[in-house]
C-alpha cells in the first residue's frame, strides 16, 4: 500500500488528489445527512425519544455517547 502511495506521489498528480479529497467531502456529507436525518429518526420511532444526548453506553470502563462539555 505505501508503494503504490508512493509511487502516487512520485507522478506528482495533484489534480487526482484534489479530486479524491473532495469526493471524500461530498461522501462524509450524504452519510452525516443519512445518519442523522433518516437513520436517527427511525431509531427514534422505536425508542421514543428523538434526542440521543443523554443515551450512554458503558463497555468496562468506556462511556460511548452522551452530553459532552
Amino acid at each position: 500500500m505505501f508503494k503504490e502511495f508512493k509511487d502516487f506521489i512520485a507522478r506528482g498528480n495533484v489534480v487526482d488528489l484534489a479530486v479524491a479529497v473532495r469526493h471524500r467531502r461530498r461522501l462524509t456529507a450524504v452519510i452525516t445527512s443519512f445518519t442523522n436525518d433518516i437513520l436517527m429518526q427511525v431509531i427514534a420511532i422505536f425508542g421514543g425519544k428523538p434526542d440521543f444526548s443523554e443515551y450512554t453506553l458503558t463497555i468496562n470502563d468506556a462511556v460511548i455517547g452522551g452530553v459532552r462539555s
